[in-house]
């Protein structure tokens, strides 16, 4: 099965066929690359500004943009996956600032909201 990490911080990366970034992996091995050597394909540190596009409560299904991160002059959509339905919900402390700036710093791994 063919399979790929998708996220703001694939732009501007080159990769290896297993999408392992090469400067990632000649700043560790060197510029042989090592057999059986994998480094993480974004990075998990990164903090991008996330808009939100939905607010607290509305209804969502499958595929429905959450909201937008910028890429240099790109912008991602960050969309629903694959539930029938659900409902949004911000966290507090994100929701109060959401409504002073209607955006906050998140990671690739980080939590931006919740659906239930």
């Amino acid at each position: 099965m063919l399979s790929a990490t998708l996220g703001p911080g694939l732009l501007g990366m080159v990769y290896d066929g297993l999408q392992n970034p090469l400067k990632a992996l000649a700043q560790r091995d060197g510029f042989f690359l090592v057999r059986g050597t994998s480094v993480a394909p974004l990075d998990l540190t990164q903090r991008w500004p996330f808009v939100p596009s939905r607010k607290a409560g509305e209804r969502l299904r499958a595929g429905d943009s959450i909201g937008t991160v910028q890429e240099r002059r790109f912008i991602h959509k960050i969309m629903l996956p694959s539930v029938s339905q659900a409902r949004s919900s911000w966290p507090r402390s994100r929701a109060a600032n959401s409504r002073s700036t209607n955006r906050w710093l998140a990671s690739v791994t980080r939590r931006v909201g919740r659906v239930s």
